[in-house]
């Protein structure tokens, strides 16, 4: 799963220091064990990828944190409902084949 979360300054400049995660509620019957990265653009946008979150509803905040000191921290709510999908079946692709040119024009003039 990956999120977009784009910080601005109070002028509406991007930010460029800090980072972004994902933080679960107390209220979660369970805490998931996942993996978070977080990859940020020059424009002030981060992309969060949590990888292994199961199917569910669970309860938690995106967090903006700026170890240097020079933002504050932000978190704002957003919850997740995650479904359980088909299996996916990785089927071989099939080679094209090749067909013999066609042109449309030919027989069409006669002398």
């Amino acid at each position: 799963m990956n999120i977009k979360v784009e910080v601005k300054r109070p002028n509406g400049a991007p930010v460029v220091t800090g980072t972004v995660r994902y933080y679960f509620n107390a209220e979660n019957l369970e805490l998931p064990k996942v993996t978070q990265t977080v990859e940020r653009d020059n424009s002030g946008v981060w992309t969060l990828s949590i990888a292994g979150l199961p199917a569910g509803i669970w309860l938690g905040e995106v967090g903006f944190t700026d170890e240097t000191g020079t933002h504050l921290q932000v978190r704002t709510p957003l919850n997740l409902e995650i479904f359980q999908g088909a299996p996916r079946e990785d089927k071989p692709r099939e080679k094209p084949t090749k067909r013999a040119s066609f042109d449309s024009c030919k027989n069409q003039i006669k002398n």
